[in-house]
């Protein structure tokens, strides 16, 4: 059941960040990729093969609501995710460090495939350069703010 919800509330997320415009952007010019702050916390609290199936089911649903190419996000959230499943396992769960550095190499690898794709509409290095290293640090900004407000609630939350 657990599963079912956590996929039921992603889909409205996706939807979420897709029609109202983002509450995180800066100028409407950097916007960090929460989705994929979604799929490497889907990888490090839950089993492989639920955030493969996840990863690929979010993908596929960005895919659709964003009109991107059908199976760009799809592909590329199982590879962040599969990565981010074998590498998660090597370093301690405890690292927030190392989540950080795996949040940071996710977007930055996204971002790249997304300027390889769409090279053709980069007007300048300055774009370029704003779109694969500075939106990257400003995800793993918001990972890090998302950690700590998730610490902040856990005091709050009681268990019955």
């Amino acid at each position: 059941m657990k599963y079912f919800l956590l996929t039921i509330l992603s889909i409205i997320f996706i939807y979420f960040i897709s029609t109202i415009p983002p509450f995180f952007s800066i100028d409407g010019v950097v916007q960090p990729d929460l989705i994929i702050i979604l799929v490497i916390f889907v990888c490090f609290n839950f089993n492989e093969i639920f955030s493969y199936l996840f990863s690929f089911i979010i993908g596929f649903f960005c895919d659709a609501i964003l009109g991107t190419y059908l199976g760009f996000h799809s592909s590329v959230y199982l590879i962040i995710s599969y990565f981010t499943s074998r590498f998660g396992n090597l370093f301690y769960k405890e690292k927030f460090f190392n989540k950080l550095l795996l949040v940071l190499i996710s977007d930055i690898f996204y971002r790249i495939i997304l300027l390889v794709i769409n090279f053709q509409k980069s007007k300048s290095i300055i774009t370029i350069f704003v779109f694969v290293f500075i939106i990257p640090f400003y995800t793993v900004f918001l990972y890090f703010l998302f950690h700590y407000l998730k610490k902040f609630l856990k005091k709050f939350y009681v268990t019955r």
